[in-house]
């Protein structure tokens, strides 16, 4: 499977929507609690984090490259003085 420029295009953007949203400050008050338990900022980074972990798994299928499969050749044959008896 060869790598299309699609599949890299869509981990291109999603990299630089990862570092983008890395890189800005987190929206909205800290006050804020999610699911009556969780801290906004704490929310905000381990929705990063899902996100990220979701870009790595993409990454590494349709955009990464499979390695070509090794040259079928026969072995090369005995010398005669290599020969068994």
């Amino acid at each position: 499977m060869r790598s299309s420029i699609p599949a890299q295009r869509l981990l291109s953007i999603a990299l630089v929507v990862l570092v983008a949203l890395h890189l800005a400050p987190v929206p909205g008050d800290p006050a804020w609690v999610v699911l009556g338990v969780l801290p906004w900022d704490l929310a905000w980074h381990l929705g990063w984090m899902a996100l990220a972990t979701l870009v790595v798994i993409y990454m590494t299928g349709p955009p990464w490259p499979d390695e070509p499969a090794p040259a079928r050749r026969p072995p090369p044959p005995a010398r005669p003085s290599e020969a068994p008896p």
